[in-house]
């Protein structure tokens, strides 16, 4: 089993991250419409390489605590995708971004940065409706979890009535209940915290080295806040996924009676749902690996001819 989803966690998305990075490789970049030094070329490539770095950190993260979280009862899997997250996003944190500057004078702009500037509104508003989702059906799992042997809530109970009217009580498990669902929710606010302070990074670095680059300075940071929201979210919606499936597996199981199966489509609905947030995991965290190989490309894209040239 801890074999087969090392190959979920890892092979899965490194194929994908794999097809994306021979997409972004394949397509021509645009050319800029103005010079620029090797000092802003090599900026945007240290921006490139430390989001790449926090995607691949994120995968690497998720496939090793995934196949070390057997022998915590459950709870180190239950927080894998938040705790992965949060590696991706400390390691783009901590790496800086430090360009050549010996062949220009540096110059720098008056306006006060702050970490919400660049964010790009509709990405905002997916990672909120993933976060929204990912609580709440935590908060209803817990809502409606049992008590098991051991006397934790990680079980789901169902009454049933019999042919003659007797009320039959089954309980199944492990059901993502307040005994997951509590570690699963710090996990999500360790998440936040580190997507607020990956974010404040990329308003913090300082601007493209040379004036009259200031789209181009505010095209990455933008670019680069999608990544970052996206990777976010991707790893919200895996959380959600594994609490889902389990969940619904719980709730179908806890409708036989005697090895019968009892058909619900509760169960089958919430375990569509988990497939569903899966797939938008996925899609999260391949665009989030495509978008940040374009992200020089975009940049010096975003120039028009009109653009002064900047000062040397």
């Amino acid at each position: 089993m801890a074999i087969g989803l090392t190959y979920l966690v890892t092979l899965i998305p490194a194929l994908l991250f794999a097809a994306a990075w021979l997409i972004g490789r394949g397509a021509p970049s645009p050319p800029s419409p103005v010079r620029v030094t090797p000092s802003t070329q090599d900026t945007l490539r240290q921006v490139r390489r430390r989001g790449l770095w926090a995607v691949t950190a994120t995968v690497i993260v998720l496939g090793l605590l995934v196949t070390s979280a057997f022998s915590t009862d459950g709870i180190g899997l239950a927080v894998s995708p938040a705790l992965a997250g949060t590696a991706g996003l400390l390691t783009y944190s901590l790496m800086g971004v430090r360009g050549r500057t010996t062949e220009i004078t540096r110059t720098a702009s008056l306006h006060a940065r702050t970490w919400y500037d660049h964010l790009p509104g509709r990405t905002v508003t997916l990672w909120l409706l993933c976060l929204l989702l990912g609580v709440g059906s935590l908060v209803a799992f817990g809502a409606t979890s049992s008590r098991d042997s051991l006397g934790r809530y990680s079980s789901y109970q169902n009454v049933l009535t019999d042919g003659i009217g007797s009320e039959i009580t089954t309980s199944a498990g492990p059901y993502p209940g307040w005994f997951y669902g509590v570690p699963m929710l710090v996990a999500t606010l360790i998440l936040i915290a580190a997507t607020w302070f990956a974010l404040w990074r990329t308003a913090s670095t300082p601007a493209l080295p040379e004036a009259g680059l200031e789209l181009a300075d505010q095209t990455w940071r933008t670019e680069s806040s999608q990544v970052l929201l996206q990777l976010s979210a991707g790893t919200i919606l895996l959380q959600t996924a594994g609490s889902l499936w389990f969940g619904g597996l719980a709730i179908g199981n806890a409708v036989k009676v005697d090895s019968i199966f009892v058909s619900t489509p509760w169960a089958a609905t919430v375990q569509m749902s988990a497939l569903l947030a899966l797939t938008a995991a996925f899609i999260c965290l391949t665009d989030a690996f495509h978008r940040t190989l374009r992200v020089p490309a975009k940049a010096l894209g975003s120039l028009s001819p009109d653009t002064p040239e900047p000062v040397l």
